[in-house]
């Protein structure tokens, strides 16, 4: 039995995606996809429990826990502006890959424990880019940037 996000992204892009797509099969792109991975799992995870108090009143610190998303944001917008300079628009490599997917909800459903979108903006253009993917599905609350 599989349990966790990284694991059940692992076991579908190996299953599914046998192109390698969404993980890549080389050395540094997969070890890249992984390093991300585990970022959601752990520095990113104070956006979930943000998120959750907020909505849910559940148990912690909800100052404290904003201030640790916003800062795990720093990380990946400082990221995504470097990649930008760099002439890439994903996480990893040259197109979306389970980084980005993984990375993804957190962000954009961070205005549910009021951390707005404006102090990150390379963020927001890889919001938008991640909408156009082919057979995007939207939920309440992802913002739509024009």
């Amino acid at each position: 039995m599989l349990s966790g996000t990284s694991a059940i992204l692992l076991y579908l892009a190996k299953a599914h995606d046998p192109a390698g797509t969404f993980l890549p099969s080389d050395t540094k792109g997969f070890g890249e996809v992984v390093t991300w991975l585990g970022f959601a799992e752990t520095l990113l995870a104070s956006a979930v429990d943000a998120r959750l108090k907020s909505l849910f009143d559940t148990p912690g610190d909800a100052d404290a826990m904003k201030a640790a998303a916003r800062k795990a944001f720093r990380i990946m917008d400082d990221h995504m502006t470097q990649r930008h300079i760099d002439g890439q628009e994903w996480f990893v490599g040259d197109g979306p890959t389970l980084a980005d997917i993984a990375l993804f909800p957190s962000f954009a459903l961070s205005r549910d424990f009021v951390v707005g979108h404006e102090e990150f903006p390379a963020l927001r253009r890889w919001i938008r880019r991640f909408r156009t993917l082919k057979g995007f599905r939207t939920m309440p609350g992802i913002p739509d940037y024009h």
